[in-house]
């Protein structure tokens, strides 16, 4: 082999070990809040991140205080938590992070959104089916009073976001008919620069409806997206496709999961996605319960659809599992779930 031939060959192997060096030392790290009981009274979050590699949690400093149990973010994308305004800030506030306060407004016609660039209140009465969109401090009005796609269903908003740099608002929303056993999808683009709207339909089977309707706490949009628990499985509407598409390594992890560690489950199970940070995906189960007298809780990460990391509450302890679902370690847990939840992930 020629000299020129055996530096390229080195060079190669060099390249790829480095590769492979860099990918295995890569440290995963997904930001969380977790909340504590300061008297009987207050209550604190406290900033902290799930380390996958090392399959522990640490807690940070801690963020705001709160006296209600709605303290846990609106939103919470990149370096921004989106806040009700009931929060109060703690005097040394030194993270790196970007506090913003609204009003949640929740009556029996009105109802508010809080999406990652935009708020939305929507008002649904016999006089009125609107929503009003506020994208950079100006308001944008969409009646769907008289729209073909919205008459005689019960509609639900299921997510929001923007797309193409801000010049599109996407409203995503889940309806069922009235007078049949039937349910859709409705996907509104609302273009900001012509201050004009696109709809279209389409059918989609069995989805969640009553307590179960999808909504913005337990659904992820991203883009042609909307990642939903649907019929027992996790998956994603392909708003493009128009279709469901089923993550089964996922589901059948999920599944194996829970078959393993809890055989008889007292109540359904609702595995919700609650976070995505680049490629890895959060999901969120409630409805465990341990025992007659003990509850708990339930978070998976997948990477694409590859398992990265476990968390079980189990009452007042916590249990680490690594990829491969094995325990790593458990610790006493002594936090408090606000809203059913221990844990609040960023949806980026």
């Amino acid at each position: 082999m020629g000299l020129k031939k055996m530096s390229a060959m080195i060079y190669i192997i060099t390249s790829i070990l480095t590769s492979c060096s860099s990918e295995n030392s890569k440290i995963i790290k997904i930001p969380m809040l977790v909340y504590k009981q300061n008297d009987s009274v207050k209550k604190e979050a406290i900033l902290g991140s799930w380390d996958i590699n090392q399959s522990k949690i640490n807690l940070d400093k801690s963020m705001y205080t709160f006296t209600s149990g709605l303290g846990e973010p609106l939103i919470w994308y990149e370096k921004t938590l989106f806040l009700q305004k009931n929060v109060s800030i703690l005097n040394k506030f030194d993270v790196n992070y970007k506090l913003e306060f609204g009003d949640i407004i929740s009556t029996g016609t009105k109802q508010s959104y809080f999406f990652n660039d935009f708020t939305c209140l929507g008002e649904i009465s016999d006089e009125k089916f609107e929503y009003i969109l506020n994208f950079n401090n100006k308001e944008y009005k969409v009646d769907l009073k008289n729209n073909d796609n919205f008459k005689n269903k019960s509609v639900f908003l299921a997510n929001g976001e923007t797309l193409k740099n801000g010049k599109i608002i996407r409203l995503v929303f889940s309806a069922f008919y009235q007078d049949k056993q039937e349910s859709e999808i409705i996907l509104l683009d609302y273009v900001l620069n012509k201050d004009e709207f696109k709809v279209k339909s389409f059918s989609i089977d069995k989805l969640p409806s009553g307590d179960n309707t999808i909504s913005p706490s337990d659904s992820i949009l991203d883009e042609n997206k909307l990642y939903i628990y649907k019929n027992k499985k996790i998956g994603f509407i392909d708003l493009e496709k128009e279709e469901f598409i089923e993550l089964s390594k996922i589901s059948e992890d999920i599944h194996s999961f829970m078959t393993a560690k809890f055989k008889n489950p007292h109540v359904e199970r609702k595995v919700v996605p609650v976070g995505k940070i680049e490629d890895t995906l959060i999901f969120i189960d409630t409805t465990l319960y341990i025992d007659d007298k003990t509850s708990g809780m339930l978070v998976y990460a997948y990477s694409q659809e590859d398992p990265i990391g476990k968390i079980l509450i189990e009452g007042q302890t916590i249990h680490l599992f690594d990829k491969n679902n094995i325990e790593v370690s458990s610790s006493k847990f002594p936090y408090i779930p606000i809203n059913g939840r221990s844990f609040s992930f960023p949806n980026s």
